[in-house]
Protein backbone atom coordinates (compact mmCIF):
# COMPACT_ATOMS: atom_id res chain seq x y z
CA UNK A 1 0.00 0.00 0.00
CA UNK A 2 1.50 3.39 -1.23
CA UNK A 3 0.08 6.70 -1.32
CA UNK A 4 -0.64 8.47 -4.35
CA UNK A 5 2.24 11.18 -4.10
CA UNK A 6 0.87 14.69 -4.78
CA UNK A 7 -2.09 17.01 -5.66
CA UNK A 8 -1.80 16.52 -9.20
CA UNK A 9 -2.37 13.01 -8.79
CA UNK A 10 -5.51 10.92 -7.73
CA UNK A 11 -6.07 7.09 -6.52
CA UNK A 12 -9.76 5.92 -6.77
CA UNK A 13 -10.52 3.24 -4.71
CA UNK A 14 -8.93 -0.33 -6.55
CA UNK A 15 -6.02 2.24 -8.04
CA UNK A 16 -2.73 0.33 -9.38
CA UNK A 17 -1.17 3.21 -10.70
CA UNK A 18 -1.89 7.23 -9.71
CA UNK A 19 -3.72 8.69 -12.60
CA UNK A 20 -3.04 12.51 -13.59
CA UNK A 21 -5.59 15.18 -12.90
CA UNK A 22 -7.48 16.15 -15.38
CA UNK A 23 -6.37 20.14 -17.04
CA UNK A 24 -9.09 22.20 -14.87
CA UNK A 25 -9.77 20.29 -12.02
CA UNK A 26 -8.50 20.04 -8.56
CA UNK A 27 -7.90 17.46 -6.38
CA UNK A 28 -9.76 16.30 -3.17
CA UNK A 29 -9.35 13.48 -0.76
CA UNK A 30 -11.93 11.04 0.32
CA UNK A 31 -12.21 12.07 3.92
CA UNK A 32 -13.03 15.87 3.81
CA UNK A 33 -12.44 15.81 7.78
CA UNK A 34 -8.68 16.02 6.61
CA UNK A 35 -8.82 19.09 5.22
CA UNK A 36 -9.08 22.73 5.21
CA UNK A 37 -11.18 24.95 2.78
CA UNK A 38 -9.17 28.34 2.76
CA UNK A 39 -10.85 31.47 1.01
CA UNK A 40 -10.30 35.67 1.12
CA UNK A 41 -13.52 35.80 2.66
CA UNK A 42 -12.81 33.85 5.91
CA UNK A 43 -8.64 33.13 5.70
CA UNK A 44 -8.05 37.01 5.32
CA UNK A 45 -10.64 38.08 8.10
CA UNK A 46 -8.49 35.93 10.36
CA UNK A 47 -5.02 35.94 9.24
CA UNK A 48 -3.83 38.83 6.92
CA UNK A 49 -0.07 37.63 7.20
CA UNK A 50 -1.22 35.49 4.86
CA UNK A 51 -3.29 37.54 2.59
CA UNK A 52 -2.00 40.13 -0.36
CA UNK A 53 -3.48 43.62 0.10
CA UNK A 54 -5.18 45.41 -2.52
CA UNK A 55 -6.46 49.07 -3.14
CA UNK A 56 -9.39 50.49 -1.00
CA UNK A 57 -7.96 47.89 1.97
CA UNK A 58 -9.05 44.26 -0.48
CA UNK A 59 -7.42 40.97 0.73
CA UNK A 60 -6.87 38.32 -1.20
CA UNK A 61 -5.97 34.48 -0.54
CA UNK A 62 -3.32 34.32 -3.19
CA UNK A 63 -2.88 30.26 -2.12
CA UNK A 64 -4.41 26.92 -2.83
CA UNK A 65 -7.72 27.05 -1.24
CA UNK A 66 -7.76 22.95 -0.36
CA UNK A 67 -5.32 21.51 1.65
CA UNK A 68 -4.30 18.76 3.62
CA UNK A 69 -3.95 15.05 2.30
CA UNK A 70 -2.10 16.30 -0.49
CA UNK A 71 -0.30 12.92 -0.99
CA UNK A 72 -3.68 10.54 -0.79
CA UNK A 73 -6.13 12.65 -3.19
CA UNK A 74 -8.62 10.50 -4.39
CA UNK A 75 -10.82 11.99 -6.62
CA UNK A 76 -11.25 15.23 -8.86
CA UNK A 77 -13.31 18.03 -9.33
CA UNK A 78 -14.01 20.55 -12.13
CA UNK A 79 -12.95 23.82 -11.42
CA UNK A 80 -15.97 26.11 -10.47
CA UNK A 81 -16.44 29.52 -12.32
CA UNK A 82 -14.71 32.02 -9.72
CA UNK A 83 -11.58 30.08 -9.66
CA UNK A 84 -8.78 28.32 -11.41
CA UNK A 85 -6.61 25.14 -11.04
CA UNK A 86 -3.53 24.14 -11.87
CA UNK A 87 -1.85 20.93 -11.13
CA UNK A 88 -4.91 19.97 -8.89
CA UNK A 89 -5.18 23.08 -6.49
CA UNK A 90 -8.29 25.55 -6.43
CA UNK A 91 -6.75 29.32 -6.60
CA UNK A 92 -9.74 32.53 -6.46
CA UNK A 93 -9.59 35.12 -9.19
CA UNK A 94 -8.12 37.71 -8.22
CA UNK A 95 -9.68 40.92 -6.80
CA UNK A 96 -10.81 43.68 -9.70
CA UNK A 97 -11.34 39.97 -11.87
CA UNK A 98 -13.78 37.16 -12.80
CA UNK A 99 -13.33 34.08 -14.20
CA UNK A 100 -17.21 33.00 -15.56
CA UNK A 101 -16.19 29.87 -17.06
CA UNK A 102 -15.67 26.53 -15.15
CA UNK A 103 -12.97 24.31 -15.59
CA UNK A 104 -10.92 27.48 -15.90
CA UNK A 105 -6.53 26.45 -16.12
CA UNK A 106 -5.69 29.99 -16.59
CA UNK A 107 -4.17 32.27 -14.33
CA UNK A 108 -5.42 34.73 -16.54
CA UNK A 109 -8.67 36.73 -16.10
CA UNK A 110 -10.77 39.38 -17.37
CA UNK A 111 -10.88 42.65 -15.83
CA UNK A 112 -14.66 43.91 -14.28
CA UNK A 113 -16.55 46.63 -16.03
CA UNK A 114 -16.28 50.23 -15.04
CA UNK A 115 -18.96 50.79 -12.80
CA UNK A 116 -19.02 47.65 -11.00
CA UNK A 117 -16.40 45.59 -8.57
CA UNK A 118 -15.37 42.59 -7.99
CA UNK A 119 -14.16 40.34 -5.05
CA UNK A 120 -12.13 37.55 -5.37
CA UNK A 121 -13.54 34.67 -6.95
CA UNK A 122 -16.21 36.86 -8.87
CA UNK A 123 -18.11 34.67 -11.71
CA UNK A 124 -19.40 37.98 -13.41
CA UNK A 125 -17.85 41.41 -14.94
CA UNK A 126 -20.88 42.81 -13.77
CA UNK A 127 -20.34 41.14 -10.08
CA UNK A 128 -21.47 44.03 -7.73
CA UNK A 129 -22.70 47.57 -9.15
CA UNK A 130 -21.21 50.96 -7.78
CA UNK A 131 -24.41 52.71 -7.24
CA UNK A 132 -23.50 55.21 -4.14
CA UNK A 133 -22.57 58.82 -5.48
CA UNK A 134 -19.93 59.38 -3.04
CA UNK A 135 -18.05 56.29 -4.68
CA UNK A 136 -16.94 55.07 -8.03
CA UNK A 137 -15.58 52.15 -10.36
CA UNK A 138 -13.37 52.38 -12.73
CA UNK A 139 -12.45 49.27 -14.52
CA UNK A 140 -10.63 46.33 -12.90
CA UNK A 141 -12.07 47.69 -9.28
CA UNK A 142 -12.41 45.50 -6.52
CA UNK A 143 -14.14 48.02 -4.30
CA UNK A 144 -15.55 51.09 -4.39
CA UNK A 145 -13.25 53.97 -4.46
CA UNK A 146 -14.26 57.07 -2.26
CA UNK A 147 -14.76 60.45 -4.47
CA UNK A 148 -11.95 62.98 -3.41
CA UNK A 149 -12.59 66.08 -2.13
CA UNK A 150 -13.61 69.00 -4.40
CA UNK A 151 -14.99 66.67 -7.28
CA UNK A 152 -18.09 65.13 -8.48
CA UNK A 153 -18.60 61.22 -9.31
CA UNK A 154 -19.65 60.23 -12.79
CA UNK A 155 -22.65 58.10 -13.66
CA UNK A 156 -23.10 55.94 -17.16
CA UNK A 157 -25.83 53.60 -15.54
CA UNK A 158 -23.56 53.50 -12.33
CA UNK A 159 -20.52 55.19 -10.97
CA UNK A 160 -17.48 54.77 -13.24
CA UNK A 161 -14.88 57.64 -12.16
CA UNK A 162 -14.99 61.43 -10.95
CA UNK A 163 -14.49 64.50 -12.06
CA UNK A 164 -12.72 68.26 -10.34
CA UNK A 165 -16.02 70.25 -9.35
CA UNK A 166 -16.34 73.27 -11.87
CA UNK A 167 -16.06 76.51 -11.14
CA UNK A 168 -18.96 78.17 -9.93
CA UNK A 169 -19.89 75.34 -8.06
CA UNK A 170 -18.93 73.27 -4.80
CA UNK A 171 -19.01 69.56 -4.30
CA UNK A 172 -19.34 66.99 -1.73
CA UNK A 173 -19.98 63.38 -1.38
CA UNK A 174 -20.08 62.79 -4.92
CA UNK A 175 -22.14 65.21 -5.88
CA UNK A 176 -22.15 69.08 -6.84
CA UNK A 177 -24.14 72.19 -5.26
CA UNK A 178 -24.26 75.67 -7.16
CA UNK A 179 -22.74 78.28 -5.16
CA UNK A 180 -25.29 80.41 -3.30
CA UNK A 181 -26.43 83.54 -3.73
CA UNK A 182 -24.15 86.39 -2.82
CA UNK A 183 -21.22 84.08 -3.32
CA UNK A 184 -18.47 83.35 -6.05
CA UNK A 185 -16.54 80.56 -7.37
CA UNK A 186 -13.52 81.30 -9.28
CA UNK A 187 -12.18 77.83 -9.15
CA UNK A 188 -12.14 74.19 -9.66
CA UNK A 189 -12.39 71.70 -7.12
CA UNK A 190 -13.98 74.00 -4.21
CA UNK A 191 -15.71 71.98 -1.56
CA UNK A 192 -17.58 74.55 1.33
CA UNK A 193 -20.57 75.83 0.59
CA UNK A 194 -19.45 79.20 1.03
CA UNK A 195 -17.33 78.78 -2.48
CA UNK A 196 -14.44 80.92 -2.77
CA UNK A 197 -16.01 84.54 -1.24
CA UNK A 198 -18.55 86.30 -0.63
CA UNK A 199 -19.48 88.72 -4.08
CA UNK A 200 -17.88 92.36 -2.45
CA UNK A 201 -19.60 95.58 -2.19
CA UNK A 202 -20.31 96.83 -5.65
CA UNK A 203 -20.81 93.36 -7.08
CA UNK A 204 -23.77 90.41 -7.52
Amino acid sequence: EIECGSTNLICPEGSSVPTSVTNGYYTLTSDMTMMTIRSSQTTCRQNRTLCVEYPNEVWYFAQETHIGGETTRSREVMCEAGHFCINGKRFEAKPGTFIQDVGSESVASELCEAGFYCEAASVSSRQNSCDDVSTFCEIGSSRPTPVSQGYRTIKHEFYVSQVLCSRGSWCEGGQSYKCISGTYGSEEGLSERTCTAPCPAGFY
